[in-house]
């Protein structure tokens, strides 16, 4: 490989080689450096040139396992295959001699330990093949070298003065100190040069990897390695695992994330902690360090361990090195490019040496971090991770420390830290009162992740509050847990054991309590005893608040007044496990009180809240609860996508009897898009045994009443109706805006032949709590004109259309358009029928409504023959036309535009036939489909949306859509 930066020091060695070759007098050189730095690559070139001027090449290298070997480096020069043979056995001869009489020798070089005879006999031998020709002696790690053939290269350096004979020796700057003596009488010799190696610039690392000195790649390699050739070749050989969103370190690698000392600007981006790192650099950071001095090793190992910077007095603490002794070793990391500012370039760096770490060694080392770091005072979280690494929490103060790691993780949302702190000082815990209390924080940072992984620890729960370990104040979480897993008699028990104890429990948490089972499980909390004294609202706590508005919600019916509170919760209380049920409770109450664009709004930001946590559980309940208001909204793909997050998030296993919530709400979607399959696939998901005892179970047979609605089974459908109305009228939650059964049942009723049933549940549903809202008035409405004579249909169906327009939900206002479409039909008033049809069928194709969709092209296909053809988009007669431009004018005027629709567009360059060919083929339709509808040929469909598209400039169907001027449904109702 060639030399880099490297070409004057080559070129001295080399004149040098020159002289000894021509003037016949001996020379030395020492190259000095760090390690890594190029001082073997030195060498092997000034050997390379070495038969330019006729020199013999002897060589040899120090390792330093190998030092106890006497004579180990001078055998390696003098038994090569290319000396002479009988020069050769002389010398094997003296150097068994000398071995035989010296012995290991490491206490530095000894007059008196190396013979002078063996001395001079290999000298002679040297000086013999010199006379012969010039002579290269090279001598890689020269520091490393025993101590009888540094004896002997000192004897022969001053002794070869007149022999053509030139001395090379590569020695580590850092590990001066295992050979003083020798070195010492190297610095005499006036005939000795030094040659130093120096980092790479940036410039030298762009020419080393074929790149622009200005680079970024430069300077990023630069950056991780302090320009140590080493380092840098062993990053090229890993290149393809670089990371590809990391910055470069000006000397610092980045410290893993969530570390008490962040990062500062001009450090590692974000991710540079998940660097990963073939073996090449691995094997080079570990190669420095081995070809180092020990301690330097030792303090690397120490601040991998400690994973921050430290001081040379806490790193010579762990490895029991004094302070200068830790300095120095902190200064030659420095030096050889591992280090910056005393911590490593590269997170890669760190990782290797503690992979290099035995297990006992490295668990050793924690403990020790440990004990330094709490001891000086370091934060909660930077002592338990050291606790954590050591996997033990052995000392008095480890427990505690552990605990407040743990809550300060869980306000930091890191989770995966909370449960391995909570994890750690569980099994280090001897007293069973704060164990439970461990176990019960435990609990509920694993719900956060998976509440089945949270079930875990309900039996110990259950029997340390039975023992009067666990205080009663945690009760009702435990109680929550019970009830999400069905346990409906396990949490009966722990009300009734909770309630008969006496002690400081306030009787406002046992309300509390039990009001918020009545909201979820109203069966276990009618079981319970009650609380003596109504609930007083004024004492509830945030964590109760919402629950509260949802009861009143759920049993009086939603207002004014439940909203506002409801609003009040939502802004005013911050996202926490203490607080998450009532700002759930507080989102259900504004969808059940019939305020569900305020919930759409505030479940977002929620939503970006429990993401932002990075919880889980949070994200796929609070998606459940988007997912009911989107489909209230009449937004199906919607509700459809947050219920498939919610059921993805959080698997249907960990959902308990919630697990009713998203899939009720996935059933009704897939049912309203027409795809029965996929409905029949959710309704089949297993289900906890308790499940129909609470209210996920109510919604969950609704779905499925529905469903078998859709299928053409009225019968079932109106079991599962009226299930639910059993079940809400027993818990005392019959509120249509929770579940309207006597309106659907009414429906089921209806295809029965049931008229009268049918007119009477409707009166009923009317009169019930909550039915006033805007979206329940209107379905309401909406089903009692389909049992009501075909006279009435159009005034109470006008009436639907008002309430729905202002609830928001486009499905339920497609569907009363469209019976009011029928309704028009059925009194022989086409054109006001053809007009509603209009509007509901855009609206259908806005809603991904298909069944809808497809009953409306057959009514008024089927109408058209009848009524001299036409169907929806027939020809306008001229007084209809008239009456449809007034009322649109008055509705623009008013500036109504349909939810949901952009600001009408001008296509007055089209025809009245051009527009409807081209309003069809926009909502999705065939151009078969368009052509039944309008009864044309499809040969004329065709040639129309040619001129559509050529008057319009635009490429095709859909951009159909952004250009057509559609009017709202009120000038329609205006003109009808």
């Amino acid at each position: 490989m060639a030399l880099v930066e490297r070409d004057r020091s080559l070129a001295f060695l080399t004149e040098m080689l020159a002289t000894v070759a021509v003037g016949g007098r001996g020379a030395m050189a020492v190259i000095g450096g760090t390690v890594g730095s190029g001082k073997t690559e030195l060498l092997h070139a000034v050997a390379d040139r070495a038969g330019e001027h006729g020199a013999r090449v002897l060589s040899a290298a120090g390792i330093r396992a190998e030092r106890a070997v006497p004579l180990g480096v001078l055998a390696q020069l003098l038994l090569g295959p290319d000396l002479p043979a009988a020069g050769a056995e002389r010398v094997a001869r003296l150097l068994d001699e000398a071995a035989a009489q010296v012995g290991p020798v490491t206490g530095g070089p000894d007059a008196a330990a190396m013979p002078t005879r063996i001395m001079h006999g290999v000298c002679g031998f040297l000086g013999e093949l010199a006379c012969q020709g010039p002579l290269l002696i090279l001598v890689d790690d020269v520091h490393w070298s025993d101590d009888a053939s540094l004896q002997c290269l000192l004897y022969l350096a001053r002794r070869l003065r007149a022999a053509r004979v030139l001395l090379v020796f590569a020695e580590s700057e850092h590990a001066l100190r295992a050979n003083p003596l020798f070195r010492t009488e190297l610095l005499r010799e006036s005939r000795c040069a030094w040659v130093h190696t120096a980092p790479l610039s940036v410039a030298g690392v762009a020419r080393l990897v074929g790149t622009d000195p200005g680079s970024r790649a430069a300077a990023e390699l630069h950056g991780w390695t302090g320009g140590n050739p080493l380092l840098v070749r062993a990053l090229l050989a890993d290149r393809g695992e670089l990371p590809a969103r990391t910055r470069p370190v000006p000397g610092r690698a980045d410290r893993p994330t969530g570390h008490q000392d962040r990062p500062r600007e001009h450090e590692c981006a974000p991710g540079a902690d998940r660097v990963v790192v073939r073996g090449a650099f691995g094997q080079a950071v570990l190669s420095c360090l081995h070809r180092g001095e020990p301690l330097m090793g030792a303090v690397a190992r120490a601040a991998a361990v400690l994973d921050r910077p430290a001081s040379a007095v806490l790193l010579g603490r762990l490895i029991g090195a004094d302070r200068q002794a830790a300095a120095r070793a902190l200064r030659e990391l420095e030096d050889t490019g591992l280090f910056h500012e005393g911590w490593f370039r590269h997170p890669g760096a760190a990782r290797a040496v503690l992979e290099d770490l035995g297990p006992e060694e490295r668990a050793d080392l924690h403990r020790r971090a440990a004990e330094l770091v709490y001891h000086e005072g370091a934060t909660a979280t930077e002592v338990a991770r050291q606790l954590l690494a050591a996997g033990r929490a052995e000392p008095d103060w480890a427990v505690p420390t552990l605990c407040e790691a743990a809550e300060a993780a869980r306000l930091d949302s890191d989770l995966d830290l909370t449960i391995r702190c909570l994890e750690l000082a569980g099994k280090a815990c001897g007293d069973e009162a704060v164990r439970a209390r461990i176990a019960m924080a435990l609990a509920e940072a694993e719900w956060r992740l998976n509440p089945t992984a949270g079930a875990r620890h309900l039996p110990r729960l259950l029997s340390a509050l039975e023992n009067g370990h666990l205080p009663t104040r945690y009760a009702r979480t435990l109680i929550r847990k019970l009830l999400w897993h069905g346990r409906l008699g396990a949490a009966a028990e722990v009300l009734f054991l909770v309630d008969g104890r006496p002690g400081p429990e306030p009787l406002a948490r046992r309300q509390a309590t039990r009001l918020w089972m009545r909201t979820v499980h109203p069966g276990p909390a009618d079981q319970a005893p009650a609380a003596a004294g109504p609930a007083d609202r004024a004492v509830l706590g945030p964590a109760d608040q919402g629950a509260a508005v949802l009861m009143t919600v759920l049993s009086r019916g939603g207002d004014d007044h439940t909203a506002a509170d409801a609003d009040r919760v939502l802004r005013e209380t911050d996202l926490d496990e203490a607080t998450f049920d009532s700002l759930e409770a507080a989102l259900l109450a504004l969808v059940y009180g019939d305020r569900v664009p305020s919930a759409a709004r505030f479940g977002a930001r929620l939503a970006d809240l429990a993401a932002v946590r990075r919880s889980p559980s949070w994200q796929a309940r609070l998606a459940a609860v988007q997912a009911e208001a989107a489909l209230r909204q009449g937004d199906t793909l919607g509700a459809e996508r947050h219920a498939r997050f919610a059921l993805t998030r959080l698997a249907p296993r960990a959902w308990g009897v919630a697990v009713g919530a998203p899939l009720a709400t996935l059933v009704l979607a897939l049912v309203a898009t027409g795809r029965l399959e996929e409905a029949a696939e959710q309704l089949n998901q297993p289900a906890p045994d308790a499940f129909f005892e609470t209210r996920f179970g109510l919604l969950f047979q609704y779905a499925r009443g529905q469903y078998q609605l859709a299928c053409g089974r009225p019968s079932a459908a109106l079991e599962d109706f009226r299930a639910c109305g059993r079940q809400m009228r027993a818990w005392d939650i019959d509120l249509p805006a929770l579940v309207p059964w006597r309106g659907a049942a009414a429906l089921a009723h209806l295809r029965l032949n049931g008229q009268q049933v049918a007119r009477k549940l409707m009166a009923d549903q009317l009169a019930r709590p909550g039915a006033g809202g805007a979206r329940t008035h209107g379905v309401s409405m909406r089903q009692l004109a389909a049992a009501s004579g075909v006279r009435d249909r159009p005034d109470l169906l006008r009436k639907a259309v008002k309430s729905l327009q202002a609830a928001g939900d486009r499905l339920e206002l497609a569907h009363a358009l469209a019976e009011l479409s029928r309704a028009h039909q059925a009194l022989g008033e086409a054109s006001r029928a053809r007009a509603m049809g209009h509007h509901a069928l855009e609206l259908a194709a806005e809603c991904h409504a298909e069944p809808l969709a497809r009953t409306l092209l057959r009514w008024h296909t089927d109408a058209a023959p009848e009524q001299g053809g036409g169907g929806p988009r027939a020809a306008v007669a001229p007084a209809e036309a008239a009456a449809r431009a007034e009322s649109a004018a008055t509705a623009e005027s008013a500036g109504v535009v349909r939810p949901g629709r952009p600001a009408p567009g001008d296509t007055s360059v089209l025809s009245e036939a051009e527009r409807r060919v081209a309003e069809l083929a926009s909502m999705g339709y065939m151009n078969r489909e368009v052509a039944k509808s309008l009864h044309v040929t499809v040969s004329t469909v065709e040639q129309h949306l040619t001129r559509v598209y050529r008057k319009l400039n635009i490429s095709g169907r859909n951009d159909l859509s952004t250009y057509l001027g559609l009017r709202s449904t009120d000038s329609a109702l205006a003109g009808t």
